[in-house]
């Protein structure tokens, strides 16, 4: 929630800043399944988790936002 907080109104659109946020989610997701960088591609440590991407979730929220 707070890497979320207020994102259609601050949403970032260069790329090195979205991927400075996706790496927070890419380290937490590696954390709560106890695992080492590598053993498992991002991709399938959110579906294991049943989270999207943060990047995702921010455009979700600024669809929802603008309606």
């Amino acid at each position: 929630p707070i890497l979320d907080y207020c994102s259609p109104v601050w949403n970032v659109h260069k790329n090195c800043n979205v991927d400075k946020l996706e790496s927070v989610q890419r380290r937490a997701t590696r954390m709560i399944l106890c695992q080492r960088r590598g053993e498992q591609s991002y991709q399938d440590g959110l579906k294991t988790l049943d989270l999207i991407t943060l990047e995702s979730r921010r455009t979700y929220l600024t669809v929802s936002f603008a309606c």
